[in-house]
């Protein structure tokens, strides 16, 4: 009886003003040493990195499922599985994307060090054989195809924010959007030929995740997420826990920090 009203608990959701919904307590808590970046792909499998560039699948019962190991370590700046098929890892400190399938067997490494780029700061994957890079070299977003080593688009930063300093830490492909943040100046779309579309005036200092047209971000030690297309940013109902990044599947919200997973069920309609 005990066992069945402490699961109850759990996984109870109670309603708060204005339709939003709290979840009390993680469904489920993992202990994962050495957690650095974690991703989840759309068939809601984790994936997470270490400081040395490792990568490792995770079961929800905490079991490693399978494992990455590089050649040359260095930590990773970028983890992404949002595809089915492709995991994408970028390394600033070694200048290198490495393309993994989904049983983290390497599909191909591509230096991003040539003529046609300078340093690369923040990189992501892109539809068609593209990457899209922060070139600190001239302060510009770039549409990259890494088959042909080609710079296909340039956009130039600096004069869209009044040729201030700036800082990109993370870019995100989004359907047919781009997604960068500047840090300081809020987070930044574009197209798919790196055309300014909008600017969201958010801050927040861990990486995000997207999940349809939201962008969640922790802020404070809260979730909260902001609609792409209206700009309005609210709060999802989940308690304080300490976290240094956040990642959304079809079931679950993940808060992750250096050593431990929270994953939250998703509320009917989120």
């Amino acid at each position: 009886m005990k066992t069945k009203v402490l699961v109850c608990f759990l996984c109870v959701i109670s309603l708060l003003g204005h339709g939003q919904q709290l979840l009390t307590l993680p469904f489920k808590t993992i202990k994962v040493e050495g957690l650095d970046r974690l991703s989840v792909d759309n068939r809601d499998n984790i994936f997470y990195s270490d400081i040395q560039g490792n990568v490792f699948k995770l079961g929800l019962s905490g079991e490693i499922i399978n494992q990455y190991s590089p050649t040359l370590q260095g930590r990773l700046s970028q983890l992404d599985a949002f595809s089915t098929m492709i995991l994408f890892l970028f390394s600033v400190d070694l200048q290198q994307v490495t393309l993994l399938d989904s049983h983290l067997s390497p599909l191909q490494q591509i230096s991003v060090q040539d003529e046609a780029v300078g340093f690369v700061k923040a990189a992501a994957l892109g539809n068609n054989h593209v990457f899209w890079l922060f070139d600190e070299g001239d302060w510009s977003l770039k549409k990259y195809d890494y088959r042909r080593s080609e710079t296909l688009q340039s956009q130039p930063l600096l004069p869209l924010v009044g040729n201030h300093a700036i800082e990109v830490t993370e870019i995100l492909e989004k359907g047919n959007m781009v997604l960068v943040h500047l840090k300081d100046h809020g987070l930044w779309l574009f197209d798919n030929q790196a055309n300014l579309i909008k600017k969201h005036a958010i801050s927040f200092d861990h990486p995000i995740a997207v999940y349809d047209d939201q962008v969640y971000f922790l802020k404070d030690e809260h979730l909260r997420r902001l609609d792409l297309f209206s700009g309005v940013e609210s709060s999802v109902g989940i308690p304080e826990v300490p976290g240094h990044g956040v990642a959304v599947s079809s079931q679950y919200f993940l808060i992750y920090s250096d050593d431990t997973l929270y994953l939250f069920p998703k509320a009917r309609g989120e």
